[in-house]
């Protein structure tokens, strides 16, 4: 994340505005740990996270938020606009932006914040400020803030009465994560991961620096590549051998654009997902994240029993590789897998992952109750994402 704000180090009221769902939530959970004292959802849009304890460095290494954000003031009355206007004249930005979310009526409230806005900042006679307007919704974007130095100011809630006010602090870093997807030595499959999801499930497994992650699926090397930045040690198997060269090729291009940064060391194997144990010794990898690719790139809505038919060939792989999984991972390791679920004519499939007695793994159920994280993201338009965890006992 960019700091794009003033930051108070004793600030204990964040704002937090996901991009994969409960899979950000989930994120923030593992980074920011036992610091945490409450998360509190105000709509999928937004949460509001209390802390005990400065978490600013942590802050940093978060991936799945669009924007985090400290609470200045909650209720209604002018008092909420007059101490956000105080730290619009602190900051020294001449530009300005209002993002709203989690409103029934967005283009109301949006437009009685704006004129309620501008009489503050006239009875404090601030002038020479430029209000830059959100086209067509009702938030800016993290690109447009950086880039435009825009003091954001983020207002949520269902009715002015109950809104919480706060600042833009932080930001993702857009241009950085961008580089690594479009500037990377070989093109990468349309339904390939995104770096940024990659860092993010990266982070849920709470594996440290100087830990092992593998992928077993690493495909050209996107996740690997993540875990590294963040000095984790690595392997990647992959059952193809071009695939394999080319997760070499992107690994050592990451050396180069990234000599300041102490990556991670890694291994790159030609092996079968299914077989984990003839290629690593047992209980000897610290986390596990993979996307098994295993389904058709569909170019059109499918039907219920073509997807159906595709998702019961791939479960069998799915499933003999969280057994061989369960073989290679430390006690107390996190395996986190992403696995498909299909936009029919007749409905949504979902593969579902199940953990049987002889794999070692327990699920760790989403906050929701669910068996699986929503990742919030499509790989394809007919093509959701949902995120399995499970701990080994």
């Amino acid at each position: 994340m960019l700091r794009v704000g003033k930051v108070d180090e004793k600030q204990s009221n964040l704002i937090l505005i996901p991009a994969f769902g409960e899979a950000s939530i989930a994120e923030v959970r593992s980074v920011l740990k036992e610091k945490i004292k409450e998360i509190r959802k105000i709509c999928d849009s937004a949460y509001v996270l209390r802390t005990d304890s400065p978490v600013w460095g942590e802050i940093k290494k978060l991936a799945g938020f669009h924007k985090i954000g400290v609470v200045t003031f909650e209720g209604s009355g002018p008092e909420a606009l007059d101490e956000t206007v105080r730290l619009f004249e602190e900051s020294s930005k001449k530009n300005y932006s209002v993002s709203l979310y989690c409103s029934p009526s967005p283009h109301l409230m949006y437009t009685s914040l704006i004129e309620d806005l501008l009489l503050t900042l006239r009875s404090r006679k601030v002038r020479r400020v430029n209000l830059v307007r959100t086209d067509p919704g009702h938030e800016i974007y993290a690109e447009d803030i950086v880039s435009r130095e825009i003091f954001d100011i983020i207002v949520v809630g269902d009715d002015r009465a109950k809104s919480i006010f706060g600042m833009t602090t932080h930001v993702f870093n857009t241009e950085d994560f961008r580089a690594r997807s479009v500037n990377r030595p070989s093109e990468i499959p349309k339904i390939a991961m995104s770096p940024r999801l990659a860092k993010t499930l990266v982070n849920i497994t709470s594996c440290p620096p100087g830990g092992l992650l593998m992928d077993p699926f690493c495909g050209s090397g996107t996740i690997i590549g993540e875990a590294m930045l963040m000095g984790i040690d690595c392997i990647g198997i992959d059952i193809d051998r071009r695939q394999i060269r080319e997760s070499h090729r992107y690994l050592e291009w990451l050396r180069v654009k990234y000599p300041q940064v102490k990556l991670g060391h890694y291994r790159l194997t030609v092996g079968d997902a299914r077989s984990l144990e003839k290629l690593i010794p047992d209980q000897s990898v610290d986390a596990v994240v993979t996307e098994p690719i295993l389904l058709p790139a569909y170019d059109h809505l499918p039907a219920y029993s073509d997807a159906s038919r595709a998702l019961l060939r791939s479960k069998g792989t799915y499933q003999d590789a969280l057994h061989s999984i369960g073989r290679v991972l430390k006690i107390g390791g996190l395996a986190g897998i992403v696995a498909p679920e299909v936009q029919t004519k007749e409905g949504p499939l979902r593969l579902e992952l199940e953990s049987g007695r002889n794999d070692r793994l327990t699920p760790i159920l989403a906050d929701s109750g669910r068996s699986y994280i929503q990742l919030g993201i499509q790989s394809t338009r007919w093509v959701k994402r949902n995120l399995y965890l499970f701990k080994r006992v």
